[in-house]
């Protein structure tokens, strides 16, 4: 017959098979699926935030969003998806802005020949009428451009009727959100095993 302690102790044992299996399987459902945050901090206009999905397995990009004081607006996941030419290893539109947003330096210095000093800038533009864009902000165009040597891509939003006016403009960067399940599974493994742990010291000093 097991003594108090030993049970502790093979208690301990199941709790940690317990959660490391649920950990487990919680993060490689999450894996593929990731949340970041955006910031649009603005050089002219106000900041703005917003936020995107992010699939590791896929490399797509889909839920991108933005809320400012002047309106918030969205590109559709038909516009994310869809396929461009452009330099360096991004293939969608999607694909380019998480490189740009998220790492934009290691992103151009990946590419091909943009280390050049003749390639300092380039841009891609979505115009809202060709179905890029959702949402009252900005009404006709959200541009997307990095300079050589920044340290963060820039953003630009414009009206272009009845002429090309500059609503907001600065940098943008995003980071990535830790997902709540993962975060309140790890509290809940931690606080399991101090519990085991206490119940285990309690048994060996009777």
């Amino acid at each position: 017959m097991q003594t108090p302690l030993q049970n502790c102790r093979s208690l301990t044992r199941l709790l940690k098979t317990f959660i490391a299996l649920s950990l487990w399987t919680t993060l490689s459902a999450q894996a593929a699926l990731l949340t970041y945050a955006v910031s649009f901090n603005s050089t002219s206009g106000d900041n703005g935030s917003g936020s995107f999905f992010w699939n590791d397995t896929t490399s797509t990009m889909t839920g991108f969003t933005w809320q400012f004081a002047e309106g918030s607006g969205s590109f559709k996941d038909s516009a994310l998806s869809r396929t461009i030419y452009s330099p360096g290893s991004a293939r969608s539109v999607g694909a380019l802005f998480y490189a740009l947003f998220t790492n934009p330096v290691a992103y151009w210095t990946s590419t091909n020949g943009l280390s050049s000093a003749s390639s300092g800038y380039f841009s891609e533009s979505f115009i809202g009428s060709s179905g890029s864009l959702t949402g009252p902000y900005p009404p006709d165009m959200f541009v997307v451009g990095y300079a050589k040597g920044a340290s963060a891509a820039t953003f630009q939003m414009l009206d272009l009727n009845p002429s090309y006016t500059l609503l907001n403009a600065g940098t943008i960067t995003a980071t990535q959100v830790p997902e709540p399940a993962s975060l309140a599974l790890l509290l809940l493994g931690l606080g399991g095993l101090l519990v085991s742990r206490r119940a285990i010291q309690r048994g060996g000093r009777r």
